[in-house]
């Protein structure tokens, strides 16, 4: 895919970015920390409610019926419309083309593929009480393939997944999203937007599109264990204030772009542990403050290259070795880092 970076067209630093001074934007080590701990502090907080959010809301699902397709009705859209609190909804392998509706205010359901049947239409969720997604493949391709998963106002989780070949693979908005084993890949324009909602996004692939993961607006948003690779920006920050930890951010054009947005990176209390790999620009920082991305893997023992990193950047200590290996995740356990 080459390389298209929108109204983007020098770097910060160039003499198209240099203010009346003349000076260059740098990198910036430990020295401008003076909300770090407050960062944290944050960070930490919005992680326990989210997950608080999330347990309770699991805790309270409700035991319903199982409706098989096309055993007990011929097509997913009538078994939604039939369904109620609690039921689950299982689909047979085969290849569905219809577009799924699921508006059902006041229920719980799920959605689930047996042996993962394929979709070739959108899912859409509105006003959803609390939907779980799982277990099917969806292919786009066609000029009418603007998303694969769009859910509004809803409560949505979303699993065991592989989306391809529409213009967002996955859409977000004013709701909540609870997002683990999902390969979305070859989207036109996204992979995965989230605009005004909360993000739990885990053990995820996003590949080969015009950007990874989009997060704008406010919301408790956590980035863990996923991988980021070959897109032209891999995760894109607009006044949005994510926490990202161990994540695979390799071979895209620009790793992680912020547009004044506050991304937690890692702090020496609480190291990312990221890994930033063959990106033509680790981090652009648009915005004024400083970003935290402390104890993190830039793809060189002696840290990141001055051309790496754009903007202002907190990224000492580094770790020397790579904590993923470059291909993907240790569980559990400590790891043992050399600082720099």
């Amino acid at each position: 895919m080459g390389r298209s970076y929108g109204s983007i067209e020098a770097p910060l630093g160039s003499r198209e970015h240099m203010g009346s001074t003349g000076r260059r934007a740098t990198l910036t080590n430990t020295s401008d920390r003076s909300s770090g701990d407050e960062r944290l502090g944050d960070s930490l907080m919005r992680i326990v409610v989210y997950v608080a959010i999330f347990a309770i809301s699991i805790s309270s699902s409700s035991a319903g019926r199982e409706i098989l397709v096309p055993g007990d009705f011929p097509t997913i859209r009538s078994a939604v419309e039939a369904a109620g609190d609690g039921d689950s909804i299982v689909v047979s392998p085969g290849t569905y083309k219809e577009a799924i509706l699921i508006l059902k205010p006041n229920i719980q359901l799920h959605l689930i593929g047996k042996g993962k049947p394929t979709l070739r239409n959108m899912i859409k969720i509105v006003e959803a009480k609390w939907v779980t997604v799982e277990g099917f493949k969806m292919i786009g391709g066609t000029d009418e393939s603007h998303g694969g998963v769009v859910s509004q106002n809803s409560s949505l989780t979303l699993k065991d997944m592989e989306i391809s070949g529409f213009h967002h693979g996955v859409m977000i908005s004013n709701g909540s999203a609870e997002i683990s084993n999902c390969h979305i890949t070859d989207s036109f324009n996204v992979c995965l937007q989230v605009s005004y909602g909360d993000l739990l996004l885990t053990d995820s692939v996003l590949t080969d599109s015009g950007t990874g993961l989009i997060l704008s607006g406010g919301g408790v948003m956590l980035i863990k264990g996923n991988s980021f690779i070959g897109n032209e920006i891999g995760i894109q920050c607009v006044d949005s204030a994510p926490v990202l930890r161990r994540n695979l951010i390799k071979g895209n054009g620009y790793g992680l772009m912020s547009i004044d947005a506050r991304p937690d990176l890692g702090s020496e209390d609480d190291h990312g542990e990221n890994s930033f790999v063959a990106n033509e620009v680790h981090i652009r920082n648009q915005g004024a403050k400083a970003i935290s991305a402390i104890g993190n893997y830039w793809d060189d023992p002696g840290g990141p290259p001055f051309k790496s990193i754009e903007g202002r950047v907190l990224f000492k200590p580094w770790l020397k070795n790579d904590p993923l290996n470059g291909v993907g995740l240790k569980s559990g356990g400590k790891i043992a880092f050399l600082w720099a």
